[in-house]
């Protein structure tokens, strides 16, 4: 949540008045190694803490917890409603045995995932890399894909810019465990304090479940006491 990063940007420079904002616009592929040059201070967005990321930049405190699920088309193919779905599947009419297409974001831990996964098995399923997940939303609603891989936070949002939200599923079931939180220089516990801090201030605030709501709509209070009880501390 961008909004999210600039509350903590305007708390560090109330604190710390000499440091001034600048927002650089940055792929994740490329966005770890200016913090560990020290180029960015904070790199925010749907990071995932690992410990291969861990080698090079630190982390602030967990900002959320989510894990890979997928989108899906309400006629997708009936194994991928039950590989996703915890309810009954629906066969559609039209469906016939073929090799299905699995959309995802390129250079993300869950195309990693994926790939590792369907490397070691026999499998029909083919996987479609995409720049942003928009192009996937998009793929998935012109039928070139069969269902589109993220983590479930992301596909929630994703879900409501389609063109036709009721014709498709968010799935329900998590494939991996994606614990965000904002990556900055390794090496600095006073500045690294002082984001924690910034965090859980805005967490406690008033401001921080209308910014929920417009991202997330109706699932923004269980996601608000998910927060809470996991990240502040």
């Amino acid at each position: 949540m961008p909004s999210t990063c600039r509350k903590i940007a305007d708390e560090l420079e109330h604190q710390v008045p000499q440091l001034k904002q600048e927002f650089v616009e940055v792929t994740l592929a490329d966005g770890f190694d200016p913090v560990e040059n020290e180029d960015i201070d904070l790199l925010c967005g749907s990071i995932t803490v690992n410990l291969k990321r861990r080698e090079i930049v630190d982390f602030s405190q967990p900002i959320f917890l989510t894990g890979a699920s997928a989108l899906l088309r309400k006629d997708s193919p009936s194994y991928l409603q039950s590989l996703f779905l915890n309810g009954p599947a629906v066969r559609a009419v039209s469906e016939r045995v073929a090799t299905n297409v699995i959309g995802m974001r390129a250079n993300t831990t869950t195309a990693a995932t994926l790939r590792d996964a369907l490397a070691i098995q026999e499998s029909k399923t083919k996987l479609a890399d995409f720049k942003t997940h928009e192009d996937g939303l998009k793929a998935l609603e012109d039928r070139r894909i069969d269902a589109y891989i993220a983590d479930q936070v992301l596909l929630i949002s994703l879900a409501k810019r389609a063109r036709d939200p009721s014709s498709l599923e968010v799935g329900d079931r998590l494939i991996t465990h994606e614990p965000y939180a904002i990556a900055l220089r390794r090496d600095d516990a006073d500045f690294r304090l002082l984001a924690d801090r910034a965090l859980t201030d805005f967490y406690l605030s008033d401001d921080f479940l209308p910014l929920l709501v417009t991202y997330f709509g109706g699932e923004a209070p269980m996601l608000h006491t998910q927060i809470i009880m996991q990240h502040v501390p």
